[in-house]
């Protein structure tokens, strides 16, 4: 919990590009991990902001490992860059399971 608790005050300060600061935060965590705080949600949240699609494969990792609000949190952000960038499904889950696509699916 301490761990935690230093990454989200470490992430606290502002920087130049959040979105970069965003995946530095989400990247520390081993997959099935992340924890419901609101650092990381704020950084998923960044991520959808930012609306790249070079986050894309760390936002479906967390909507395919993780559960709760960071899952949801992943799931919305991705159906946000999708539209944004008008990406098909099939562009983002290749290779994940038939559950994410069906809800990547009735995200859109």
């Amino acid at each position: 919990m301490l761990f935690v608790l230093a990454i989200a005050a470490l992430f606290s300060t502002a920087h130049a590009d959040p979105s970069a600061e965003a995946v530095l935060l989400l990247s520390r965590f081993p997959a099935g991990f992340v924890p419901q705080m609101p650092a990381v949600l704020d950084a998923v949240d960044s991520l959808a902001e930012s609306a790249r699609t070079d986050e894309l494969a760390l936002l479906v990792s967390l909507a395919t490992h993780e559960t709760g609000a960071v899952r949801s949190c992943a799931l919305s952000a991705i159906a946000q860059i999708r539209a944004r960038h008008a990406l098909p499904v099939a562009v983002i889950t290749s290779q994940n399971t038939p559950q994410l696509v069906a809800e990547l699916t009735a995200a859109r």
